[in-house]
């Protein structure tokens, strides 16, 4: 995991992550998330969201195309001109 400390020049400190996506290539931007106040917050943000990448990523190189949404979420659905909310 890594977290690293910003020390801003008005003393305050605050933690981000950031790591390479899995597939990554070389020149990818890396995912990066600022703005934890303990390094313990930033660590276990990191962790999830390196499972959610993950789990987008497998899902993309198993070729289902979209990744699903989840439980409940409103999802649009087009049909011709009228576009309508579904739950997903």
């Amino acid at each position: 995991m890594a977290a690293y400390k910003r020390k801003y020049d008005s003393g305050t400190a605050l933690w981000y992550f950031k790591f390479q996506p899995p597939g990554a290539a070389r020149g990818s931007l890396p995912i990066r998330q600022f703005g934890f106040a303990t390094k313990r917050e930033a660590e276990d943000a990191e962790a999830n969201r390196r499972t959610e990448e993950q789990k987008k990523y497998e899902l993309a190189k198993a070729g289902s195309g979209v990744a699903a949404a989840p439980d409940g979420v409103k999802c649009w659905r087009s049909a011709g001109p009228i576009s309508t909310a579904v739950t997903c």
